[in-house]
């Protein structure tokens, strides 16, 4: 009898230490698998922030390329936000109509959702009334602007039973100078437009600036077209036809009664 109960108490002993090795195993994999998941997710966050960082980079990069097409465009309208044949000589309507242009270019590489280094980052819209245009006292243009809401990844995540939002933000504010003097351009297509009192074609070099004029008759009246062109830099743009580098220039037509 003393046997049979000894076995049986040997029976339970061994199966209790079973049942500890066996929890003990559970709880240093559950552990194992917590730290895995934790460390996956610590990487996937250092992954979402240089993304975030990358789409700044991709902003700058789009104010660059929407400041160059601003110029360039309203430069061809004379001034103007869409083409007109007069000479805008109001510098502040020109600076508005900078700006709407600006706008608009952005408009084309913020409308959608951009995949950064495997992550959807999302990015925000841009409106005309948050860019500001400072002309430098050299000249150069400081322009800065701020997207209606930030830069930001967001995503629900398990991690490994947990349910966790994440969603990490980055500034979209932006701030460049730019190495050129685009209203002292405008100053001098106005200084051009009121020198204008003949019917001649012209073509001449003043500094950096290089004045066309073709009139369509010899004699009075006429019409002018003008051209005043910066030729010290050229910038990537599209010109109605392809992308090229090309000068920025103030075209506009003057009537001579």
């Amino acid at each position: 009898m003393k046997k049979a109960q000894g076995a049986i108490l040997m029976v339970f002993v061994l199966v209790f230490v079973i049942f500890v090795i066996l929890n003990s195993m559970q709880f240093h994999w559950s552990k194992s698998i917590e730290k895995k998941a934790e460390l996956e997710f610590k990487e996937d966050l250092y992954v979402i922030r240089n993304s975030l960082k990358l789409s700044k980079v991709y902003l700058d990069t789009s104010l660059d390329y929407s400041m160059y097409q601003g110029m360039y465009d309203v430069g061809k309208n004379g001034g103007w936000e869409t083409k007109k044949n007069n000479l805008n000589d109001n510098k502040d309507e020109v600076k508005n109509a900078l700006k709407k242009r600006i706008s608009a270019n952005l408009k084309n590489y913020v409308e959608r959702d951009y995949n950064f280094l495997g992550e959807i980052i999302r990015l925000p819209p841009f409106n005309e009334n948050k860019i500001t245009i400072e002309e430098l006292s050299n000249g150069n243009l400081n322009v800065s602007t701020e997207g209606e809401r930030n830069i930001y990844f967001e995503e629900k995540t398990t991690i490994p039973t947990e349910k966790k939002s994440i969603r990490l933000e980055l500034s979209s504010k932006l701030n460049k100078v730019y190495d050129f003097k685009f209203f002292s351009l405008h100053d001098k297509a106005v200084e051009v437009s009121k020198g204008i009192t003949d019917c001649d074609d012209k073509e001449e070099t003043s500094g950096n600036y290089k004045i066309v004029l073709n009139a369509n008759n010899d004699a009075k009246p006429c019409n002018v077209t003008v051209s005043v062109t910066d030729t010290s830099k050229e910038f990537p743009v599209f010109n109605s036809a392809e992308v090229s580098f090309e000068p920025i220039t103030f075209e506009y037509s003057v009537e001579i009664a």
